[in-house]
């Protein structure tokens, strides 16, 4: 009977052991990227759709679809709007 060998390695029928093939190859490991992207993407969206009628604290409270109703509120919805922009 042969000794159990490391999930690491395979032996090959020699002394020697050979390092075993890794589960994921570069292709599936893309895909997997590629698809985390494409839901992070998709997250964003959402985040981005329902944003104006978030409560936010830097509009003390208010939704930014009420906050853009006075002076101050525009404003501050504006240099965010702006942030948003540069981060994209």
């Amino acid at each position: 009977m042969s000794e159990p060998q490391a999930p690491e390695s395979q032996n090959t029928g020699g002394d020697r052991l050979e390092p075993r093939t890794p589960y994921f190859d570069i292709d599936s490991t893309q895909i997997l990227f590629d698809a985390l992207g494409a839901q992070l993407a998709e997250m964003q969206r959402l985040h981005y759709e329902i944003w104006p009628e978030i409560p936010l604290p830097a509009l003390n409270g208010r939704t930014p679809i009420d906050a853009v109703k006075y002076p101050d509120g525009r404003e501050i919805v504006e240099a965010l709007l702006s942030q948003f922009e540069g981060m994209t």
